[in-house]
């Protein structure tokens, strides 16, 4: 049956949709040694992992080798006794690798035959002269035996198993395994788990102990923000030590205006500086601080997966968790908190510093106004005084122009009283000179 033709398909459907399936957890063989390893810093190291996966899956004879194309990749082969020289038949070595956002994982597990937990893990290989080509940092590293049995040991043998540590475990899945741990990093540099199988299925034993796993490195994970914040908490106490004095100076009187807007502008520097310290410091561990907060949900959450049952006289993992972890979440969150009200006070402080450095401006702005203002009044009544000698002046001249015109008049017989006529003409000339001086002035005006 012919399907209809799909309309054009969004490029990013399938790498969504394999985002459900993307990390899933292996079912897990009845008896088997496994070697866990967490790797960070490296980024940009892809191709180096691809050659190895292929080397490592070239050397233990498989058939078909995958290419790693995603973020995960798993193949097993049946365990081969020309490159492990007595192995028993049948038993098979799986590597798995999955590249997650700040670290790759490597999962070698190891199929035997035998549940005592006593036993050694050995790998039918040298698995050394693989490991220290792995890119990266080592941060976790596991080693766990997987056990099926249908009873717990004594928790004082148990204890044994870890050289009398201080034992951290519980019963998982509701009874139906357990799991135990010292959280301690041996000799070798790798922690020990064992894991306990009583009635569960291949593939939950897989997501329990993936869960297991995933506490562990995401409890790594998450404080890789502890020694950061512990370094810079002596950098946060000085700049708020700096912000305190600040802000008692503001509080205090100056002795003048002069003084205290000099005061203020050597606070505005004191304060910008403060500012780009707290920045900077915020920058520096803001990342850290909110990826640790991410991994210590995580943390909790896998806990809570584990479905534990309390084991009396140990800790359980959620309780270990509770009472070693969460005091150092505290302290990352507890540095968050400080630096965020810091950069809060430090703004308000400044936007208090700018209110006051304005104020003080508007304050000298208002002053120079008035100062303009009574100049402008001053220089209004010279000129309205030199104005009205103007008129004065003017009209003495053309007072004196004129009575040459009345004389020339008084020669021609025309005019009899020059003195008269120059009585007569005076008021007329200084009135004339007056309006002619207001209508220049007005004109000036609308101009």
């Amino acid at each position: 049956m012919n399907q209809a033709r799909m309309p054009e398909i969004y490029p990013d459907r399938l790498r969504l949709n394999d985002e459900l399936h993307a990390r899933p957890p292996v079912g897990l063989w009845p008896n088997e040694h496994i070697l866990y390893l967490a790797l960070v810093n490296t980024s940009g190291k892809r191709l180096q992992e691809e050659v190895i996966i292929r080397d490592l899956c070239d050397s233990l004879g498989g058939d078909s080798c995958p290419t790693l194309q995603g973020n995960n990749i798993e193949f097993d082969v049946a365990v081969n006794s020309d490159v492990c020289q007595g192995a028993p038949e049948g038993l098979r070595f799986r590597v798995k690798y999955e590249r997650h956002g700040e670290f790759s994982s490597w999962w070698f597990f190891q199929q035997t035959e035998s549940s005592d937990l006593s036993q050694p893990a050995e790998f039918c290989f040298n698995l050394d002269k693989w490991l220290h080509r792995l890119p990266g940092q080592v941060l976790v590293a596991l080693n766990i035996r997987v056990c099926h049995m249908q009873q717990i040991p004594a928790m004082h043998e148990m204890a044994a198993r870890f050289n009398q540590n201080t034992l951290i475990g519980s019963e998982i899945a509701h009874g139906a395994g357990a799991a135990f741990t010292d959280f301690r990093i041996d000799g070798n540099g790798r922690s020990k788990l064992v894991f306990l199988n009583k009635s569960m299925g291949s593939r939950q034993a897989g997501r329990i102990l993936q869960a297991l796993v995933e506490i562990e490195t995401y409890r790594m994970m998450a404080l890789l923000s502890l020694p950061e914040v512990q370094e810079s908490f002596p950098v946060l106490g000085q700049q708020e030590k700096a912000l305190i004095e600040v802000s008692k100076l503001l509080a205090t009187p100056a002795e003048s205006l002069l003084t205290e807007q000099s005061r203020d502008l050597e606070l505005q520097q004191r304060i910008s500086g403060i500012s780009s310290a707290i920045e900077a410091l915020s920058s520096r561990t803001q990342f850290r601080l909110s990826a640790s907060e991410a991994y210590f949900q995580l943390v909790q959450r896998r806990i809570t997966d584990l479905q534990e049952i309390n084991i009396s006289g140990i800790q359980g993992f959620g309780e270990f968790m509770e009472r070693r972890l969460v005091p150092a979440m505290k302290t990352c969150s507890t540095f968050s908190l400080r630096i965020r009200e810091t950069s809060h006070r430090v703004s308000r402080i400044s936007q208090l510093l700018q209110t006051r450095v304005e104020i003080a401006r508007e304050e000298q702005n208002s002053k120079l106004l008035a100062s303009m203002e009574e100049r402008s009044k001053h220089q209004l009544h010279l000129q309205q005084a030199v104005e009205g000698l103007s008129i004065v002046a003017i009209s003495y001249y053309g007072i004196g122009l004129a009575s040459y015109v009345f004389k020339a008049m008084k020669t021609m017989g025309i005019l009899h009283d020059v003195e008269l006529a120059t009585g007569i003409a005076t008021p007329l000339v200084l009135l004339a000179v007056a309006m002619m001086t207001r209508k220049i002035r007005n004109s000036f005006r609308k101009a």
